[in-house]
């Protein structure tokens, strides 16, 4: 099953948007207390900013990559590994996640939903 924005409506979608928002608030709070280097790889940051991009969600990001708190050769390397393990692309686009990813951020975004409710 493909995911889609409306697929997201009423409370559970309520909570879905809330819990990507949390996860990206979450990153951005860990940076202003933690070293970066502590965070050094950062493929879970790159993934969520790409889903909560996917879901429309409203934060200021330009670029999927620059907000994130690592140096950009190793955010290009990281860019690459998702792009070569068929996570997500460039093609046709913006910098994205594949439909088949955006399922398993779903998924795992509700079971994030579901553990804090």
């Amino acid at each position: 099953m493909i995911v889609q924005d409306n697929d997201l409506s009423g409370e559970s979608g309520r909570r879905h948007r809330e819990a990507v928002l949390a996860a990206v608030k979450t990153r951005v709070c860990r940076s202003y207390h933690m070293p970066g280097e502590w965070f050094s790889d950062p493929a879970w940051d790159i993934l969520i900013e790409l889903y909560a991009k996917h879901m429309g969600l409203p934060f200021d990001v330009t670029n999927a990559l620059l907000p994130i708190d690592a140096m950009p050769p190793r955010l290009e390397r990281w860019a690459k590994l998702l792009e070569s393990e068929g996570i997500a692309t460039r093609r046709d686009g913006p910098f994205r996640l594949t439909a088949k990813d955006v399922e398993s951020m779903h998924a795992c975004i509700e079971e994030i939903a579901r553990q804090v409710d």
